[in-house]
């Protein structure tokens, strides 16, 4: 394939594929998984803490916490912080990335003890293959994609720029200053309803933030060329509105229902996109 893409969808239970799929209208959203592709209706991973930093981990590298090292989202590290618990993926070697306004630590996969599908893939190709990851957490765009990515992006919470840290760049991708200044996050927080200061927990819990998490990406696709090589690149997606409001209205509520609905939507454009912008179409997407 001329594309690789790991989608990952953070508090997503594995029952509501079959729970709304009455809802579920569009042709190449869920259906294009539910009914042209592969769907494992009981696939389990034998660990127990299903949070997003180890859960990510572990889709990235095929490992396990004992495997890959993540354990939880944070841990206590004596040697690096005395006064309180470190991220999975924070370095303090490393700075912010694209708003200078940010008060976040930069970060790397550093804790990251294996390697990933991603990884593998630039190794056999000697680093021809571009990999990337993208979400609205740190954490789930980098350890989803790895050591040997390109760049991994995620969002200031604040501001809601997407931000990367000096591990891979000193200064952001041309296209990706572009999509920060187009007037894409206001209209984010215009869709949302939210004011502007904390539009990870405002923007993030709304549906508006799944469509800018994927507009992102297809600038991203025509930024770097992506899946026009003659060699197979590999993106890395996290949508992780469905666990920001799921820790607001739990798992069960009618309004992570409509998440999901707008969801379904949202990946159906993207793919209808990608069919479209790869050559090949999907077919030689994966």
């Amino acid at each position: 394939p001329k594309l690789v893409v790991v989608l990952v969808i953070d508090q997503f239970r594995g029952d509501y594929l079959d729970r709304y799929r009455d809802d579920f209208k569009t042709a190449d959203g869920f259906n294009l998984f539910l009914k042209r592709g592969a769907y494992f209706t009981d696939c389990y991973y034998d660990y127990a803490n299903t949070m997003t930093a180890p859960g990510h981990s572990t889709i990235g590298t095929g490992a396990y916490s004992n495997g890959h090292g993540i354990s939880l989202n944070q841990w206590w590290d004596l040697k690096r912080s005395t006064k309180q618990p470190v991220t999975s993926v924070e370095d303090e070697r490393y700075a912010v990335v694209g708003d200078s306004s940010s008060k976040e630590m930069g970060a790397s996969p550093r804790n990251e003890m294996a390697s990933t599908l991603g990884d593998e893939v630039v190794l056999a190709t000697q680093g021809k293959s571009k990999l990337f990851g993208i979400s609205l957490k740190d954490r789930a765009a980098i350890l989803t994609s790895g050591h040997a990515s390109k760049g991994a992006f995620w969002l200031d919470h604040a501001s809601g720029k997407f931000v990367t840290s000096t591990f891979w760049e000193t200064q952001l991708p041309a296209w990706a200053k572009a999509f920060n200044n187009s007037g894409r996050t206001e209209q984010a927080l215009r869709e949302a309803g939210a004011k502007p200061g904390n539009f990870y927990e405002d923007v993030g819990k709304s549906p508006a933030s799944v469509s800018y998490l994927l507009d992102f990406a297809k600038s991203l696709i025509n930024g770097e060329q992506m899946g026009r090589h003659d060699v197979t690149d590999v993106l890395t997606i996290s949508i992780s509105s469905t666990d920001i409001l799921g820790h607001v209205v739990g798992p069960d509520a009618p309004e992570q229902r409509a998440m999901i609905d707008a969801v379904d939507v949202d990946l159906n454009s993207f793919f209808t996109w990608l069919d479209k912008n790869i050559p090949g179409g999907l077919g030689n997407v994966w």
